[in-house]
C-alpha cells in the first residue's frame, strides 16, 4: 500500500510534519511517568492504602464521573495520583495524564492542555494518531494558544477518542494532578478545565468514563466542585480524612534506611528505627518535605525569610504568589514565640486574621480544630 493510500497515513509527509509540530506544541514533563518528574513517583508499597483502594473504587464503578481528591501542599496528593496512573496504566486503562506544575514552564499553561492530551492518545493508537494529525493539516491554528478550546478539544481529544469507540475493550480514565497550579490564562480557566473534562465522561461516543483530578482546596475550585457534585456528576475525597500515621513510619524508615546506606553507617550502630516507643510528632506532609529536601529536589524562593528552615522555604515555595509573603511573616512569627499561643492570642498580636495566611502551611504548622482556644504550634 501507498503511502498516499495508508489510511493511518504513518508514510505521508505531510503527517509526520504535522505529528513532530504537535511533540513540539506539547507541554514537556506532564505524563506521570516523564523523566522530569521522577524524584516524586508513587507511594511508598504499603502506604495510603486506604486512600487508593476507594480512589480505585470510585474510578472503576459503572457510573461515569468525575474523582477530586483535595488537600493542602505537601499532603501527598500527587504521589497518590502517580501510583493510580501506574496502576490504570498496567492494566490497560490509561488514556492521558497532566501533572501541572508552577515551577516548570508549559505545566502551568492551561493552553497546553489539549495538545498535551492528544500527544499521549495518539501514542495509544494508530487510528487515533491519525485522526489527529489530519485535524492538524486541515487546520494547523488548532496548534495556537489563541484557538478556541472548544475546537481543540473537539478535533485534537474527543475526534481521536471517539475513533477508539470500537478498538477498547472498556473505557479508559484521564488523570489530572494540581489544576489549581495551572495558572496561565484567563480566570476561568479551572472551571473550563473541569467542564471540558464533565463534557468528555458525559458523552457516550467518547470511551472515557472517569477522569481523577487533584487540587489544593479553594474557593473557586470548592463551588465547582460542590455544584457538580449537588448534580451527581463528581466525588470528592479529602485526603487528610484517610489515616496516615502508619504511612508515617513507613516512609521515614524508607529515607532513615535510604540515608544509612548511602552513609554506610553500619561501623557506627544498626538501625534502630523506628523506635516502638515514639512515634512522629508531625504529619505526612512534614515528613514527605524533610525527605524531599534530603534528596535535594528542591525550588528556591526570592524572599528574605530570615533564618527560617530550608524546610520551611521548600513548603512556601509551593504556595501561590499571594500567599508567599504573608505566609513567610506569619510562619516567622509562630517561630519566634517564647510559647506556643492560641489562635486568637496570634490574631490580636498581629491584630489581623492569621488563619488565612497560615492555612496553607498544614505541612509546617498544626493547627488544632479548636485553635482559638488551643495552642498552635510548629
Amino acid at each position: 500500500m501507498s503511502a498516499a493510500q495508508d489510511p493511518y497515513g504513518q508514510g505521508h509527509g505531510s503527517s509526520l510534519v504535522a505529528w513532530e509540530k504537535l511533540a513540539q506544541a506539547k507541554a514537556r514533563g506532564a505524563e506521570y511517568d516523564s523523566n522530569e518528574r521522577r524524584r516524586f513517583s508513587q507511594c511508598l508499597p504499603g502506604t495510603r492504602q486506604e486512600l487508593l483502594t476507594a480512589l480505585y473504587g470510585a474510578m472503576t464503578e459503572d457510573t461515569k464521573q468525575i474523582v477530586c481528591l483535595v488537600g493542602e501542599s505537601g499532603s501527598g496528593k500527587s504521589s497518590v495520583a502517580h501510583s493510580m496512573a501506574r496502576q490504570l496504566s498496567s492494566q490497560d486503562q490509561l488514556a492521558a495524564t497532566f501533572f501541572f506544575s508552577r515551577t516548570y514552564a508549559g505545566r502551568g499553561d492551561n493552553s497546553l492542555v489539549f495538545p498535551t492530551l492528544a500527544y499521549q492518545i495518539g501514542l495509544l493508537h494508530p487510528r487515533a494518531k491519525w485522526a489527529i494529525v489530519k485535524a492538524i493539516n486541515d487546520d494547523p491554528e488548532l496548534l495556537s494558544s489563541t484557538k478556541s478550546r472548544a475546537d481543540q478539544l473537539e478535533h485534537l481529544v474527543k475526534a481521536p477518542l471517539r475513533s477508539l469507540r470500537l478498538v477498547w475493550e472498556t473505557p479508559r480514565k484521564m488523570i489530572f494532578v494540581a489544576v489549581d497550579e495551572g495558572v496561565t490564562g484567563d480566570e476561568t480557566s479551572l472551571e473550563a478545565l473541569i467542564l471540558a473534562m464533565n463534557e468528555l465522561v458525559r458523552d457516550s461516543s467518547i470511551p472515557l468514563s472517569h477522569v481523577l483530578v487533584t487540587s489544593r482546596p479553594s474557593l473557586p475550585f470548592n463551588t465547582l466542585s460542590q455544584s457538580l457534585a449537588s448534580q451527581g456528576l463528581l466525588t470528592t475525597f479529602d485526603i487528610q480524612r484517610f489515616s496516615y500515621e502508619r504511612d508515617i513510619d513507613i516512609f521515614l524508615k524508607h529515607f532513615f534506611d535510604k540515608i544509612y546506606d548511602i552513609r554506610d553507617l553500619t561501623f557506627l550502630h544498626s538501625r534502630l528505627w523506628p523506635s516502638s516507643t515514639s512515634k512522629p510528632p508531625k504529619a505526612q506532609a512534614s515528613a514527605l518535605t524533610s525527605s524531599r529536601r534530603c534528596d535535594g529536589a528542591v525550588d528556591t524562593i526570592d524572599l528574605d525569610l530570615g533564618d527560617i528552615d530550608s524546610i520551611y522555604r521548600y513548603v512556601l515555595t509551593s504556595l501561590e504568589d499571594r500567599y508567599r509573603r504573608s505566609g513567610a511573616e506569619y510562619l516567622s512569627i509562630i517561630v519566634a514565640l517564647a510559647k506556643p499561643l492560641t489562635l486568637s492570642d496570634i490574631c490580636a498580636l498581629s491584630g489581623t486574621d492569621v488563619l488565612k495566611h497560615i492555612l496553607h502551611l498544614s505541612a509546617l504548622v498544626d493547627i488544632p480544630p479548636n485553635a482559638m482556644r488551643s495552642s498552635v504550634t510548629v
